[in-house]
């Protein structure tokens, strides 16, 4: 369970192979196949949010995966239910915070994302709390 999920992520942080692994859940999240994204999402954004993980990922990767999240936001936000918002948002909140990569790249469009959902009137109360959230982070981080 939750221990060894724990001991998952220290062990993908501390190891040389963490960027390997990093790259493979990139990979199944981009692909969208069942589940598998949103379990991808919480591996990637578990070892993210751990110190020592800013060197977890290329940079083309977090690219990549900053427009992954970018073109999911608002199609996750109509499905907010389903949980899956929530991953793509943790994940992106967690991405900001380690990666000065993910801070610059398509910055502003992501700006409009998020600010988008969270004045939008059809988007439940989680959706908007997110964007918040994922706002806030990215205040502290201006150009």
């Amino acid at each position: 369970g939750d221990e060894r999920r724990a001991e998952l992520l220290r062990a993908t942080v501390q190891q040389k192979g963490g960027r390997r692994l990093c790259e493979v859940l990139l990979q199944v999240i981009n692909r969208g196949l069942d589940a598998r994204p949103s379990r991808a999402l919480k591996v990637l954004t578990g070892c993210l949010s751990l110190s020592g993980s800013d060197h977890l990922m290329y940079t083309n990767d977090v690219r990549v995966l900053v427009e992954i999240i970018q073109r999911e936001l608002p199609a996750q936000a109509e499905l907010a239910a389903h949980g899956d918002f929530a991953c793509y948002a943790n994940c992106y909140k967690a991405l900001v915070m380690r990666s000065a990569p993910a801070r610059v790249h398509c910055r502003d469009d992501m700006l409009e994302v998020l600010q988008s959902l969270e004045s939008d009137p059809r988007c439940d109360a989680e959706v908007h709390r997110h964007c918040k959230e994922a706002l806030a982070i990215m205040a502290k981080f201006p150009r």
